[in-house]
């Protein structure tokens, strides 16, 4: 049996929260100032999943490989009006890409990506953009082998630092 991509359903409920849980987790390991630790049951309640389904402007797909979701993909078509210097434009976000580890380097997230691409298409945008953490250099490769080149870059200081 191979793999294939899919429209998220509420169904893959289980699934998905195991995967964001892996994300959410990573991401505090490395930002617990910014991210919080996951206490619940579930990393994303059934409503942010119906919303992510049932919401045109809102994409959810899935990687399904022996009746197993194994990753997933989260994006939103995004609009902003000109403003001063700024022009009016939209552009589809990529909020998360997902892959358990033990399917990462099988075309999973590239096949993902595709139909993420496909789809702002179909809603005749080409633009896509994401944000990446310095610490995620595995998906700032992938990302940069589609093309992805860095628009800006979002600096801090904390206080602590001098």
């Amino acid at each position: 049996m191979s793999m294939f991509i899919r429209e998220g359903k509420l169904t893959d409920f289980v699934a998905l929260n195991y995967l964001y849980k892996l994300l959410d987790d990573v991401h505090h390991q490395h930002h617990p100032d910014i991210f919080q630790e996951i206490h619940e049951e579930f990393a994303r309640p059934k409503e942010y999943i119906k919303e992510l389904i049932t919401n045109p402007n809102k994409l959810l797909l899935v990687c399904e490989y022996q009746d197993n979701v194994i990753g997933f993909a989260e994006a939103y078509k995004m609009r902003v009006p000109s403003y001063h210097v700024f022009q009016e434009r939209e552009w589809v976000h990529i909020d998360s890409i997902a892959v358990k580890k033990e399917h990462r380097h099988k075309q999973v997230g590239t096949m993902l990506l595709q139909e993420v691409i496909n789809w702002g298409k179909t809603m005749g945008m080409n633009r896509l953009e994401l944000t990446v953490y310095n610490f995620n250099t595995q998906a700032e490769h992938f990302y940069r082998t589609f093309g992805f080149s860095v628009l800006h870059q979002v600096m801090y200081f904390d206080g602590e630092s001098s």
